[in-house]
């Protein structure tokens, strides 16, 4: 199986018209507390959709107002072109958006203005803004095998940053805080998380094993990073579980600790003060979202409903979204929501959310 954040289903409208996204918010607020009201300082939530036919990205205000088209086209924008995972980003001043589209790489105002193409690539997928904002990395497909490239925010200097051979497929890029570094899957030959420089130099491996590892996510001090592992049971079964892994020492911990085999677990959400870590926890086929703190200790269930995950910090640290399957007259449709720490006072903030993956302004994805 593969990722568990849809019950290990891949990723595609058909399939996720069960998908949904709710807020917790996190701390300043009580349980009686309409969330929507601590939710609504916090910016705008970006996500994918095909309500209307196609997958476009809407941004919509984390108080339910403001619900926008941005994208706009009859192609489908934002769907991930290679691998699992969002294919759109926040820039980091939160007024842009970066996506793909049909192979290309696109910027477009949040409002859904001033739309420029960056690319000529034809296989070009998974933008990821430097923190500076000056700067993209992304993938493409150019050579073959998916590889890591380094543009201009202004598409100007497209540069191949690494030099892995042909059987190696490169995915997930990730910024550290600092921009000095960057984190990014290997599948195929080779494969595991490596950490490079952000001109392509210094390429070190940090994953132990030969298992899959994937979507890696940097602590907000960039002195670690998250990463799920694809493991393999003795008995040759396949589960999920999240480490958490020192960039210079190569220490490990697992989150939760104690986890073990039959316990799924997957795409971590770090807290903006570095100090915990919320994720996925899948336990007798039920899906619920936990908060643990970055050692892995005193895991806490969040959501205990069984049918919600994906969860994103929102960038102050006050609210957690996460993601909740719902029935309405014999449908399976996703809703977005707002809760209370404790999970009460629930708000929904719109209904046409077709897909688990999604970005908090100027925040993190899943």
């Amino acid at each position: 199986m593969g990722r568990i954040t849809w019950l290990g289903t891949k990723v595609r409208a058909q399939v996720l018209s069960a998908a949904a996204i709710t807020v917790l918010a996190l701390g300043g607020c009580g349980g009686s507390e309409d969330p929507a009201t601590q939710a609504g300082a916090f910016g705008q939530i970006a996500f994918l959709s095909s309500h209307e036919g196609n997958d476009e990205i809407y941004v919509i205000r984390a108080d339910g107002t403001g619900l926008t088209n941005v994208t706009q086209s009859p192609g489908d924008d934002g769907s991930r072109v290679i691998n699992e995972g969002p294919n759109f980003a926040w820039a980091p001043d939160g007024k842009r958006i970066a996506y793909a589209s049909a192979g290309e790489i696109y910027v477009v105002d949040s409002d859904g203005s001033n739309r420029a193409r960056l690319t000529n690539d034809g296989g070009a997928s998974e933008p990821a803004w430097s923190p500076d904002g000056t700067r993209m990395a992304f993938v493409s497909q150019r050579d073959g095998a998916p590889k890591v490239y380094l543009i201009n925010a202004d598409g100007s200097l497209q540069t191949r940053l690494t030099a892995t051979d042909s059987g190696s497929h490169e995915n997930f890029p990730a910024w550290s805080p600092d921009g000095a570094k960057m984190a990014f899957e290997v599948s195929g030959t080779n494969r595991g998380i490596y950490v490079m420089n952000a001109d392509g130099s210094g390429l070190t491996k940090v994953s132990r094993t030969d298992e899959r590892y994937y979507a890696p996510v940097w602590s907000p001090d960039g002195s670690k990073i998250a990463i799920t592992c694809q493991c393999i049971g003795p008995d040759e079964s396949i589960y999920n579980k999240i480490f958490v892994l020192g960039v210079d020492d190569l220490q490990s911990a697992s989150i939760p600790s104690g986890a073990v085999e039959d316990e799924h677990y997957d795409s971590p959400s770090w807290s903006p003060d570095g100090q915990r870590i919320a994720f996925n926890a899948l336990l007798e086929h039920r899906l619920d979202v936990y908060v643990a703190n970055a050692d892995g200790s005193d895991p806490t269930q969040l959501t205990k409903d069984g049918v919600s995950g994906g969860p994103a910090w929102s960038s102050d640290g006050a609210s957690i979204a996460v993601l909740r399957i719902e029935e309405e007259d014999g449908e399976r449709k996703g809703a977005l929501y707002v809760l209370s720490a404790n999970g009460s006072a629930e708000r929904k903030i719109t209904s046409v959310i077709t897909s688990p993956y999604f970005a908090w302004s100027p925040g993190t994805f899943h």
